[in-house]
């Protein structure tokens, strides 16, 4: 479980928020809770896109889901008339080079939820980084 004053934190901005976006990454499916997130996501009525990773495009949130907008783009006008973006479990992008620019604005509000804490913050700078422990191992 992730730090519950964080939590709060993170569902205060969440529910404040006007045009949220979530970003899924591949730690949903890893952790089994994409019924979690399709559940968030259908609750507050917020568009979700997957992480850009070719492979597992459509591994983590159900792709004929009226919420599902296909993959990250940072052009897309989803992306650009967002105000908040939850990053849940997903590495925000560069794996192997570093950003050259903030690619979500410096008005957006971050917040990033993932089981390495390691990633949270590594790439842009996010508002509220929760680390949390998946109840279930990877692989299990």
């Amino acid at each position: 479980m992730g730090d519950p004053e964080e939590i709060q934190k993170a569902t205060k901005l969440l529910l404040e928020a006007e045009a949220p976006l979530i970003i899924s990454g591949r730690e949903v499916a890893s952790s089994r809770s994409i019924h979690n997130l399709v559940e968030l996501a259908e609750l507050l009525a917020i568009p979700v896109v997957a992480e850009p990773h070719l492979q597992l495009i459509s591994l983590n949130f159900p792709n004929n889901h009226t919420l599902y907008f296909n993959t990250f783009d940072s052009e897309s006008n989803l992306v650009k008339t967002s105000d908040l973006i939850l990053a849940l479990g997903c590495k925000l992008f560069t794996e192997f080079n570093p950003p050259i620019k903030n690619i979500f604005g410096e008005t957006k509000k971050i917040i990033q939820i993932n089981v390495d804490p390691w990633e949270i913050a590594k790439n842009y700078p996010v508002d509220i980084g929760i680390f949390l422990m998946w109840e279930q191992p990877y692989g299990t």
